[in-house]
């Protein structure tokens, strides 16, 4: 009887081992090997908003400096006779367009920043946000180029 018992025994722990503990060894493998994809998703995404965050800065001291430029000679260009009215308009478009750049510029280096943050950090609830953040950010691009 004792082994009629212990076989019984056996066979229940064989039948829990397979049932229940060899898909959660499956498992914990599966996510061992994803947690080193997610690790270098991580890490690109995080080069990736520090690129985006130097180009900001590119553009933003450009716009600028195209702003400043557009502000000292626009007005001079548009006081010369004949060129001065076929001149108008473009110049005041430029200007505008290095404006809209500025805060687009502005708004998206914040983001980035913080994005940086959220990605370290990984707080999702905050990646969330600036995910919504930055597709509304996109979204204006097209606007302002078609001005």
């Amino acid at each position: 009887m004792a082994i009629f018992g212990s076989l019984l025994l056996a066979l229940t722990k064989l039948f829990f081992f397979f049932t229940y503990l060899r898909p959660i060894n499956e498992t914990k493998k599966k996510i061992a090997k994803d947690a080193e994809v997610i690790d270098i998703v991580q890490e690109t995404a995080i080069e990736l908003v520090r690129t985006a965050d130097m180009q900001q800065e590119l553009a933003f001291t450009h716009a600028t400096g195209i702003a400043e430029i557009l502000k000292e000679f626009g007005p001079k260009i548009k006081s010369i006779p004949i060129v001065g009215n076929a001149a108008a308009k473009p110049i005041e478009k430029s200007e505008n367009l290095a404006i809209d750049v500025i805060k687009l510029t502005t708004r998206t280096k914040d983001i980035v920043r913080d994005l940086e943050k959220a990605l370290s950090t990984n707080d999702v609830s905050a990646l969330e946000i600036y995910l919504k953040d930055l597709q509304a950010l996109r979204n204006q691009i097209p606007k302002i180029k078609d001005m």
